[in-house]
């Protein structure tokens, strides 16, 4: 079940971030050619690519509206049957994004974008706590491994501090030196942060959200955590590219992501409480905890 719940959440998730990386310059040339054939045409490239940042965001942007439905999901229709409402979802939006290509209509395509976010978002969030609640204390580290594994088939932004660090030297080397010899060096540093991201930082964000709450709050639990994720990822998106135009990549890439990083590790380190084989009666009983996990 924990596999099953997985494809349709954090695969879903990794892909529809990514899918739009690598493809970037065709996805830019469609916008063109949408408001060209709408009567609008912009040739400028970095005017397109801020408007095209905006668009990747807007699935984030479904995503922190999604995050409002989970708990109305999982009180009024079950996790169950709020799951297989999420991928539903996220089927019709497919669908919208493969008409907007043949309409030659982006308008279409930001909205499916949106569509994908809010069942992406719900479809997350039911899942985690679907998986947590059915699962003993001993199965939780192997239920967020399974999670991690399929978030990796599909998501690579992503990764700790110190090894982005050496990313980002790498970026700043080759845009210095333009030698393509020293692009190759990133190949492996990338399948690194993917590795450590596997083993925990991303799959277990969903997870502690659930163990550190009681049974009863565990619905708005997972509301808040996706709801702020979905915000800041929106936030850093149509502000990144601006950004990377404006100074250079090296330079937002370490704005963006290093130094939050850094700052949550310092954070997670010194406050959060430790929730592996515990019932959340026994963490709520030191009462240091309790004022972490309020706030």
């Amino acid at each position: 079940m924990a596999i099953v719940t997985a494809l349709s959440s954090s695969f879903s998730f990794g892909f529809q971030l990514l899918i739009t990386n690598p493809a970037q310059d065709a996805f830019i040339h469609f916008l063109n050619a949408s408001k060209s054939f709408h009567g609008t045409p912009d040739f400028e490239t970095a005017a397109l690519e801020n408007e095209w940042s905006i668009i990747v965001a807007v699935l984030f942007l479904g995503s922190a509206s999604g995050a409002f439905l989970i708990r109305t999901k999982a009180e009024k229709f079950g996790r169950k049957l709020g799951i297989m409402i999420a991928i539903s979802i996220q089927i019709f939006s497919s669908i919208l994004s493969i008409l907007s290509f043949w309409m030659v209509c982006h308008t279409l395509f930001t909205f499916a974008r949106f569509l994908m976010g809010v069942g992406i978002t719900t479809s997350m969030g039911l899942s985690a706590m679907f998986v947590t609640e059915s699962s003993p204390n001993y199965c939780r580290g192997k239920v967020s491994m399974i999670n991690g594994v399929f978030l990796q088939f599909s998501l690579s932004l992503a990764g700790l501090a110190v090894v982005n660090s050496v990313i980002v030297t790498i970026m700043y080397a080759h845009s210095y030196t333009q030698n393509v010899v020293i692009s190759y060096f990133l190949i492996p540093f990338i399948c690194l942060f993917n590795f450590l991201f596997a083993m925990g930082p991303g799959p277990l964000s969903m997870f502690l959200s659930g163990e550190l709450v009681p049974q009863t709050c565990r619905s708005a639990s997972s509301v808040w955590t996706n709801a702020s994720m979905s915000a800041v990822r929106f936030l850093i998106l149509i502000s990144y590219i601006p950004l990377k135009n404006e100074t250079a990549e090296h330079t937002a890439y370490a704005v963006f992501f290093i130094i939050p990083l850094i700052v949550a590790v310092a954070i997670l380190y010194t406050e959060m409480p430790e929730t592996k084989g515990k019932h959340i009666e026994n963490t709520l009983q030191n009462s240091e905890q309790n004022i972490f996990i309020t706030w």
